[in-house]
């Protein structure tokens, strides 16, 4: 609605799933040919929407963009293939950070001074940070992440909580210096 350009033709639920963001998508791209955008909810969706357009022969990347909410490994594949342009995700990762505060809770650091809510760090990756994502991010590396550093507990130099997934990733894959 803020931008002048786009128009934004509708929206429907496909319910999460794959199937039914597939039938969504052949409805609506009957309804609109000239959609350019599809945005889905879920990853789920967007591969539904994915295999529509093979259905219809529509190139994506090309003729139509998709982009979608999640990471999961199928959706970050598509998109270092570039047929997704993005996936947003990262949100998983409140459940990391609600353990930090429940861990400190229970060492007497009570956070009840600050603020507690927590907006998802949502991150977008596209192109070839998806590949690095997937390469990285994988359970054998999950061991070489300490929690710890994000803990009052285990450092009361801390004055406030500083979660980001962006730390994290580091942790599995420290940036190359030059």
């Amino acid at each position: 609605k803020q931008e002048p350009d786009i128009i934004l033709q509708q929206t429907v639920p496909a319910h999460w799933q794959r199937d039914k963001g597939k039938a969504v998508f052949l409805g609506l791209a009957s309804r609109y040919p000239k959609t350019t955008v599809v945005w889905a909810a879920n990853d789920l969706m967007a591969m539904g929407a994915l295999d529509g357009m093979q259905e219809r022969h529509i190139e994506p990347g090309e003729h139509m963009l998709v982009g979608a909410i999640d990471w999961t490994p199928e959706a970050l594949q598509t998109v270092g293939q570039k047929r997704m342009v993005t996936t947003l995700g990262g949100h998983f990762m409140e459940t990391a950070w609600v353990s930090v505060l429940l861990y400190d809770y229970f060492q007497n650091k009570d956070f009840g001074g600050e603020a507690t809510r927590f907006k998802s760090e949502m991150t977008a990756l596209s192109g070839s940070a998806s590949t690095v994502y997937l390469e990285k991010f994988r359970p054998e590396n999950f061991a070489k992440i300490d929690f710890r550093r994000f803990s009052k507990a285990w450092h009361p130099e801390r004055t406030e909580y500083r979660f980001s997934f962006a730390s994290v990733m580091e942790q599995i894959s420290p940036p190359v210096r030059k």
